[in-house]
């Protein structure tokens, strides 16, 4: 199977706070990602929706690199962080682009972000939200679009669909109901939501995940795929090798898929911080051609 180097490298951290070897109040979920600009359009911001979320549960703001610190933007059932380009309306131009990236040119990921040698126009962006901790009950689902100019009203930007096939993270702190057991971190990824037809599967990815524990609070601003000292990229330091991630039709609820992907494992006595890298590749392998499963999912899930 041929892999293509594809859309992030995604870091999130679980703080623990730890009050003795055997027990452990364990908080916080800070995320930042990578993400490539394959949308087939020069952009001019991103928003990451945090559907369900409140203003009061973000906590960090990662900073948008050419864009900026964002913009909060509460509505009725969630929250949107906007970052968005400067908007000159005497010239009628956005003086912040990132541009299209083109398919099959290789990069390396600190061209993401800005001194890298080809961050003007690899089409990679660096961008990130923390949270607090979601009381039992209420979910959070996150989603990234890229935005651009919206033709009907100069200087505002609209975003772009269907959104960016990030793979954002869901954390599961697991506290030990024995003593002297070690708490649990649980990481899920969900795969990109399919087109909107009930027939069709979405697009297939391979995951890749490395993990550290470090023993020092961690911020947004460390979590940055070329910060070697923090963020998990050796071979040592494999999780799962690889793993194919589709999502299934909701016509085809009972048949073989895999939506999912969860990862899992405890904490020792002195972590403060669970670190979590998940690249993604394109699976560029073949389709069924009436409903888009891939031929290695059904061989996995058999």
């Amino acid at each position: 199977m041929i892999f293509k180097r594809s859309i992030l490298a995604l870091v999130c951290a679980a703080a623990p706070h730890l009050v003795q070897a055997q027990t452990a109040t364990l908080s916080g979920s800070l995320s930042a990602f990578d993400v490539v600009n394959e949308s087939g359009l020069d952009v001019h911001g991103f928003e990451i929706q945090l559907e369900g979320a409140t203003q009061a549960d973000l906590y960090y703001t990662a900073f948008g690199q050419r864009y900026g610190n964002p913009t909060v933007v509460p509505y009725a059932t969630g929250v949107y962080i906007r970052y968005q380009s400067t908007y000159d309306p005497n010239s009628g131009q956005y003086l912040q682009t990132t541009p299209q990236h083109t398919p099959g040119v290789p990069f390396g990921w600190q061209e993401c972000y800005t001194g890298g040698a080809g961050y003007a126009t690899s089409g990679c962006e660096h961008f990130g939200q923390s949270m607090r901790p979601i009381p039992a009950g209420r979910t959070v689902t996150v989603s990234g679009r890229w935005m651009v100019g919206d033709p009907n009203h100069p200087g505002t930007l609209m975003a772009v669909n269907p959104p960016a096939p990030i793979p954002f993270a869901t954390w599961f702190i697991g506290v030990p109901t024995t003593f002297g057991a070690s708490p649990t971190v649980t990481t899920q990824v969900e795969a990109p939501e399919p087109p909107e037809t009930p027939e069709v599967y979405g697009d297939a990815q391979w995951t890749k995940v490395y993990t550290t524990q470090v023993t020092q609070a961690l911020t947004a601003d460390q979590l940055t795929s070329d910060n070697v000292s923090v963020v998990p990229e050796s071979a040592a330091q494999v999780e799962v090798a690889w793993e194919i991630l589709q999502k299934s039709p909701p016509s085809n609820a009972n048949k073989p898929a895999r939506s999912s992907n969860s990862h899992s494992g405890s904490i020792s006595a002195t972590t403060k911080a669970v670190v979590r890298r998940i690249e993604m590749y394109k699976y560029t392998g073949v389709y069924d051609a009436r409903q888009g499963a891939t031929h290695a999912m059904k061989r996995t899930a058999a």
